[in-house]
């Protein structure tokens, strides 16, 4: 199962999705048939395919799992609604994921989903709280999140344009 993995994660490294999704799914049977860490990874590679239908069944047989709520696979899975054409509930997944100083790049997802909604507004208001909590942070986590903070000002310098 391991060197399975692996390989399917290298092969998601090189955009070889099919590949990747069809190891994972060999890898699902057994002790294994209801592993979360796999099922995220699944979840992940089922999203850049765009299978979204088959993304969004994975993301609701991780919905209860407690290690899903601010996991990055959510993202995936909230972008897969989103594409399936359930605005609501993809809005819903990203607003949990909304947390005060934490989750940056998943904050940074929403905005550009709110964004791609036409709701630029929120979306600079979005921006602008996140580059308030980065500044109220201490020099040394300033620096681990300079380039999150960079895509932050790039997002916010297109709105301001827009």
């Amino acid at each position: 199962i391991t060197n399975k993995v692996k390989l399917a994660d290298a092969y998601v490294q090189h955009q070889r999705y099919a590949e990747a999704i069809s190891l994972y799914q060999s890898c699902l049977q057994g002790l294994y048939a209801d592993d979360s860490h796999l099922i995220k990874k699944l979840l992940r590679v089922l999203y850049l395919n765009k299978d979204y239908a088959a993304a969004i069944e994975c993301g609701q047989k991780l919905s209860q799992e407690k290690s899903f709520l601010q996991d990055e696979a959510r993202v995936a899975f909230a972008w897969s609604l989103f594409q399936a054409g359930n605005l609501e509930e993809a809005e819903s997944n990203f607003k949990a994921m909304d947390l005060q100083f934490t989750n940056f790049p998943h904050r940074v997802e929403f905005c550009k989903l709110l964004i791609e909604t036409k709701k630029e507004n929120e979306a600079k208001e979005k921006l602008e709280e996140l580059m308030d909590e980065i500044d109220h942070m201490s020099a040394f986590e300033q620096k681990l999140k300079r380039p999150i903070l960079r895509q932050i000002k790039q997002l916010h310098g297109g709105l301001k344009t827009a």
